[in-house]
């Protein structure tokens, strides 16, 4: 194994515009194996690698042919072969373990966001690169994918293993029907949820908003939007260490919400909130 001695890391010129080639997404699939350390101790590490089917480039393009020390390094994951239960997750973008890889040689090709690897940038010269999506807004998808991996907000058990759990199970069904609820949370763009002095004190005053789509909204009533969203509340499993805000679920258009409201919550990703078992599809 290399050692670095520091002036061997330093990239040319030259180097770096060939690196312009690369942009975040871009995959190979001349590397069939990912570094991995599998044990420390007080000797040194156990460095192996992982069989894999590529790799791809999930530092940001900017970054890739950014000069300076400490930025001759990029970071990948693995391309990997899943299973067709597993696939359909990926595709149905519902699966934060994964991403999908637009323009995957293989169907059965995804991202593994569940290990990570760093390697020099002369590393990518000697490879053949791949364009790993066919325009910005499939790459900006994938961008999204990693932002939810890597980037959301961890919400404490008690919220995400009650009350989220609970809102997102009712969600998905709704979403499966063609009916009034089902109208009801097609209209919702997305929930946030706040908490005074914070989401994980005892004590805390937590309330949740419900952000509709104006132009979808016209498909149901705000009134009906409240009666929906107060009733399904008033199931969900609330420990007495936590008070609810007098509005406990306030319902509005972004434009509706203020400033304040929008930066002191969380927005909620129902599509990654655990589930249980027996309550996957």
């Amino acid at each position: 194994m290399a050692d670095s001695d520091g002036a061997a890391d330093v990239l040319t010129d030259e180097e770096y515009k060939a690196l312009g080639r690369w942009r975040q997404g871009d995959f190979t699939l001349q590397r069939n194996h990912i570094p991995l350390i599998f044990e420390t101790d007080d000797e040194g590490l156990d460095v192996g690698t992982i069989e894999t089917c590529g790799w791809i480039v999930i530092t940001q393009t900017c970054d890739i042919v950014n000069y300076g020390k400490r930025k001759e390094y990029v970071s990948i994951c693995p391309i990997v072969v899943v299973p067709p239960d597993v696939l359909k997750e990926v595709h149905a973008g519902v699966t934060p373990a994964y991403g999908k890889l637009d323009l995957a040689v293989a169907d059965d090709h995804v991202v593994d966001f569940g290990m990570t690897a760093t390697v020099h940038k002369r590393a990518l010269l000697l490879l053949e690169r791949r364009d790993g999506f066919s325009d910005d807004a499939a790459r900006s998808v994938f961008q999204q994918s990693l932002e939810r991996r890597y980037g959301r907000f961890a919400f404490p058990d008690w919220l995400s293993n009650g009350p989220l759990r609970q809102l997102r199970k009712r969600a998905r069904e709704a979403h499966k029907s063609s009916g009034a609820n089902g109208n009801i949370y097609k209209a919702i763009d997305e929930f946030r949820v706040r908490g005074n002095p914070d989401l994980e004190s005892k004590g805390s005053v937590i309330g949740f908003l419900a952000v509709v789509n104006r132009d979808k909204e016209r498909e149901t009533t705000r009134q009906a939007i409240r009666k929906e969203l107060d009733t399904q509340a008033g199931k969900w499993d609330w420990p007495e260490d936590f008070i609810k805000e007098d509005e406990f679920i306030v319902v509005g258009t972004l434009d509706e919400f203020s400033g304040r409201d929008i930066k002191e919550s969380y927005s909620v990703d129902l599509d990654f909130i655990s589930m249980r078992p027996d309550e996957r599809s």
